[in-house]
């Protein structure tokens, strides 16, 4: 962590947090963060992976927040755990200074190039690892969110699989991975950079009118094996989550999204790793 929780300056200009699949293997369970206006959740699932994986825990989730904004990342990692781990440190350390901060006014305009690059940066930092001596099999989504109130500033972005929600007063849309029929997991050797460029889902929405944003990995929103209506379950949560105090909103958002993915794996049979991160949205101009 970087700097302190409730005060802004030259020594506190951001503070990030992160969980690792490493850090979390109890079946059933769930570590979580919080802090600031934002929070992440981490479990191994609800019940024994209906794949097979190389790691018990593959999934990595963190956030970032400074004066201007606060980011959120989540990676789902295939083959072992290395890739997500990679790619959530790697947006961290590159992205979020820059992202979060109070200056950095001309984000909306340029999001979509910033997106692309740091996306493809992220792709090269699992070609780095490999490299290095890390697994060759290394492959990983990617899914990340930035709100900047002071700009009614919703962005986001997303490799392969994992999902941005934005919660409003009476819907929950998927803003991100969306309907695509190709899906390019960041890492796979060889990938053509305009391939996978193209595949990446990169957005921007106002924040105005939103009461949560929401990114998860697919152990919440797989058919069979996540939640039946990913946006309904995000919706009742919210409606239960607005009548708690303010500063405990986030983590409950995040904490009940995941209990929520792993009751579904219990009554499925069968599970998956879920990651979460939430912001509850209380400062819009």
């Amino acid at each position: 962590m970087t700097g302190a929780a409730n005060a802004w300056g030259a020594e506190s200009a951001m503070y990030t947090h992160r969980l690792h699949g490493r850090e979390q293997n109890l079946l059933g369970g769930h570590a979580a963060l919080a802090q600031g206006s934002a929070a992440i959740v981490l479990s191994i699932g609800g019940a024994k992976k209906i794949r097979g994986s190389a790691d018990p825990n593959e999934d990595s989730v963190g956030f970032a927040e400074a004066e201007g904004g606060t980011l959120l990342v989540v990676a789902d990692g295939h083959w072992g755990r290395d890739a997500a781990e990679v790619v959530v440190d790697r947006v961290l350390s590159r992205r979020a200074p820059e992202w979060t901060a109070k200056t950095a006014d001309a984000l909306s305009a340029d999001w979509p190039s910033l997106a692309v690059e740091a996306l493809v940066d992220a792709h090269a930092a699992i070609v780095e690892h490999v490299a290095r001596g890390g697994s060759p099999d290394a492959r990983t989504t990617l899914a990340l969110a930035l709100l900047r109130p002071d700009q009614d500033l919703l962005a986001y972005a997303a490799a392969a699989d994992s999902s941005v929600f934005r919660v409003g007063e009476t819907d929950a849309v998927e803003l991100a991975p969306g309907s695509r029929e190709v899906t390019i997991f960041l890492g796979t050797p060889g990938t053509p950079e305009d391939a996978l460029r193209g595949s990446f889902v990169v957005g921007t929405e106002r924040l105005a009118g939103t009461r949560a944003v929401v990114v998860v990995s697919d152990g919440f929103t797989e058919a069979g094996i996540g939640v039946e209506s990913p946006p309904l379950t995000l919706l009742e949560i919210a409606d239960r989550t607005q009548h708690l105090d303010p500063e405990a909103r986030s983590l409950e958002v995040a904490r009940s999204t995941v209990d929520q993915a792993l009751e579904a794996h219990r009554r499925h049979g069968g599970g998956d790793n879920v990651a979460s991160a939430a912001v509850w949205v209380t400062r819009v101009p």
